[in-house]
């Protein structure tokens, strides 16, 4: 009962916000003012999903449990016991980003303000309540784009129970689990990957029901997903999702995900996805993440059957200070990535990213990065083919 109100509460306070998206939406077209070349709005920075991931590589026990614990979205402090000692507890993330893009018609791109905000009440017996909410709102050709029901949005709200390690489950608005950074995995970038950001939606949530565990060097996490109306003789069944980790070694993750299902009303159409039809699709991915001696490696490769659209990318960077004394409080690392794009209709892209991560203080991150993409395909006789980009961004995580 509990989970059937959150589901039908939250889709219907979302509701407005895919209308105004819905109305945005435009056909997939090879020309330049429609194709994917401007994933500025949806794809959300993951400055606060790094400085969660990079915290939990002191040891392999350490790692494991804690990497079970943040794709289970509990985010619980667990001391040598394995006991939380805290009935709430949550954080407040905030950035600023800056940049200077060449496929846009004013090349400068202002993100502020952008906040997150999560919280994690634990009711006891392996009960736990937990929402995160996210508003960001961008300045982008010389206008800022104020529209509250479309900045702002729900990413998780949902009750949990842990039964063991080996089986748990929670519904309400949950994750899909389907890609690197859906998963919880780490990204060097200032903003989501393009090789995942212009295929899936980011911070990819519906309403529904999953069930999770661990065992020995595997989890899993299957989850079912609907979309809620009242009254309720219009909900209507969305899809099933599908996630199978492996850690074969310290420090390494290797996963495989899917998903099944209709993107008519779900969080396809908030997202964007030109490409994207209306009738069934199928996604399947692999990807990795290596996170040990100061290297971070991670990588996905991506099939959707809409147009038979692939992608990959893979990144790799280095923390300078992870042998020194000062790793606890302080992180630099360069690092360089390469996202693809292909067989998108007539479009492919190539990306190639070099930047840096400083982490001065705890919970306090500075980045920069330079990018250059090249398309082929979808282009008139004349008109530019290669974007040069440049951003900045400034982070703090205010934990409470």
């Amino acid at each position: 009962m509990i989970a059937a109100c959150l589901l039908i509460l939250c889709n219907s306070f979302n509701m407005q916000a895919q209308q105004t998206d819905n109305q945005l939406r435009v056909s997939y077209s090879t020309t330049k003012d429609t194709t994917i070349t401007n994933s500025h709005h949806e794809p959300k920075s993951v400055l606060h999903r790094e400085q969660v991931s990079y915290h939990f590589k002191d040891d392999r026990d350490k790692y494991l449990n804690q990497k079970a614990e943040n794709k289970k979205d509990s985010c619980i402090i667990i001391d040598n016991t394995g006991v939380n000692n805290k009935r709430f507890e949550g954080s407040l993330y905030s950035e600023v980003n800056y940049g200077r893009h060449g496929d846009l018609d004013s090349p400068d791109l202002l993100d502020l303000p952008h906040f997150i905000i999560n919280g994690h009440l634990h009711l006891g017996k392996g009960w736990t309540v937990v929402a995160e909410l996210e508003y960001e709102q961008f300045y982008e050709n010389k206008q800022w784009e104020y529209k509250f029901d479309g900045n702002f949005t729900s990413n998780k709200l949902y009750i949990a129970k842990d039964f063991s390690k080996a089986f748990s489950a929670k519904a309400g608005i949950i994750e899909v689990p389907v890609g690197i950074v859906n998963a919880g995995g780490p990204a060097l970038t200032i903003y989501d990957p393009e090789s995942e950001s212009n295929i899936i939606p980011m911070s990819w949530h519906e309403g529904g029901a999953s069930i999770y565990g661990s065992l020995g060097k595997w989890d899993y996490q299957i989850g079912g997903y609907i979309y809620t109306s009242l009254p309720l003789k219009n909900s209507q069944m969305l899809g099933g999702a599908t996630r199978l980790n492996y850690y074969p070694i310290n420090g390494l993750r290797m996963g495989v995900s899917s998903y099944w299902g209709t993107p008519c009303k779900s969080q396809y159409h908030r997202q964007d996805l030109n490409f994207l039809g209306t009738d069934g699709l199928w996604y399947g991915t692999f990807d990795f993440d290596y996170q040990e001696n100061g290297w971070i490696i991670d990588g996905s490769a991506i099939y959707c059957t809409d147009q038979s659209a692939k992608s990959a990318g893979i990144e790799i960077g280095y923390d300078f200070f992870e042998t020194t004394e000062k790793t606890d409080k302080m992180e630099l690392i360069p690092f360089m990535r390469y996202d693809g794009l292909f067989h998108l209709g007539e479009l492919n892209f190539n990306k190639y990213t070099v930047g840096i991560n400083f982490s001065p203080l705890k919970n306090l991150v500075v980045k920069g990065e330079y990018a250059i993409r090249h398309h082929q395909g979808g282009f008139e006789e004349g008109e530019k083919a290669t974007w040069h980009s440049f951003d900045i961004g400034v982070s703090y995580t205010w934990e409470f």
